[in-house]
């Protein structure tokens, strides 16, 4: 295993449109990182839709002109958008992977409301490195969710079915063969056999559930996909036992409009300094797939209505639940 000296530093790449104190806040976490000045930082300042998000806005760019002449990163670049590009859906952070150098075969994703642990570059630098032949693992994942405590595990790093979306990296090539199943149509293709929709079920039924508000509202939750995808094919995800990232979004400010959530918040992260991933033990995969879904566990009935849908789905291509779905999908979206 290559040393902090040793290791390939890949990029980051942070989207941001309006939230000052969270984006200064990430930013700021992520220049105290161990590695940070061997780290690229790419920030896609998206421009605003309306007079609502212009003053945040405005704060941000200012902030980011300053800052791109004195920073503690190898280099600051930033992506001023001159038209809005998340609400429109080009895509803001779509777009600023596409226009990564060529030359880089990895990067570093994160939303701008992370709070990063000083090892965060060490470990998924770490991850990626030792990964990087492994055609089963498809990323490596900051994040590790409250409810896993994997008691009596050994190791630093645990393998999992599960993905977090909160500080993740990535391999360009793996990452490319799978830029359908963010599509639509990859939803579809998994109600369409009711051997995928089975399997789903049994492991993670709440899988179901985003699957059908995907094909009802025609919106596509990425880690939703990819966690799908994981199950189906036997694929999986490196993890922290001690999350690297603090989420700060679940305070109402963001795209998506959740309950506040102060648990998320106030999550305790690694502290040390310094981290080098351990050898894990591929039995991980199985004991975190359990204490993910007892973190998410639905009642028996909620299951079961869950299952129905599927079932009629599956035969009509209708979904029961349709207009419900489509009050939701408004609830959760800003616009």
């Amino acid at each position: 295993m290559k040393n902090s000296e040793e290791l390939i530093y890949a990029p980051v790449l942070i989207p941001t449109l309006n939230r000052y104190d969270h984006f200064v806040r990430c930013l700021e976490s992520l220049e105290e990182c161990t590695g940070a000045e061997k780290t690229d930082v790419y920030v896609a300042l998206d421009y605003p839709p309306s007079e609502h998000y212009r003053e945040g806005w405005k704060r941000i760019d200012a902030y980011l002109h300053k800052k791109e002449n004195n920073n503690g990163f190898n280099h600051l670049i930033v992506y001023r958008r001159e038209t809005n590009y998340f609400f429109s859906g080009k895509g803001n952070l779509t777009t600023a992977i596409k226009d990564l150098p060529e030359c880089i075969n990895r990067y570093i994703l994160s939303e701008d409301d992370n709070i990063f642990s000083p090892n965060f570059l060490e470990y998924v630098n770490d991850g990626l490195e030792k990964f990087e032949n492994d055609p089963n693992c498809l990323a490596v994942c900051g994040y590790n969710y409250q409810g896993v405590k994997l008691n009596g595990y050994n190791y630093n790093c645990y393998l999992s079915r599960e993905y977090s979306a909160w500080g993740v990296g990535f391999w360009k090539k793996k990452r490319e063969k799978l830029e359908y199943i963010f599509k639509i149509d990859y939803a579809k293709f998994i109600m369409s056999k009711w051997e995928n929709i089975w399997k789903l079920y049994k492991n993670e039924p709440r899988l179901l559930n985003t699957i059908l508000l995907n094909l009802d509202c025609g919106k596509i939750f990425g880690d939703t996909m990819l966690v799908s995808y994981q199950y189906l094919n036997n694929k999986y995800s490196l993890f922290p036992k001690t999350s690297k990232i603090r989420n700060m979004g679940f305070d109402g400010t963001g795209t998506s409009i959740f309950e506040v959530d102060n648990s998320y918040m106030s999550q305790i992260i690694d502290s040390e300094t310094h981290f080098v991933c351990d050898m894990v033990d591929r039995k991980s995969i199985d004991v975190a797939a359990l204490e993910v879904r007892r973190n998410f566990k639905r009642s028996w009935v909620m299951n079961i209505i869950i299952l129905i849908r599927c079932a009629v789905y599956y035969f009509t291509k209708i979904d029961i639940l349709y207009f419900e779905a489509k009050r939701r999908n408004k609830a959760l979206f800003k616009d």
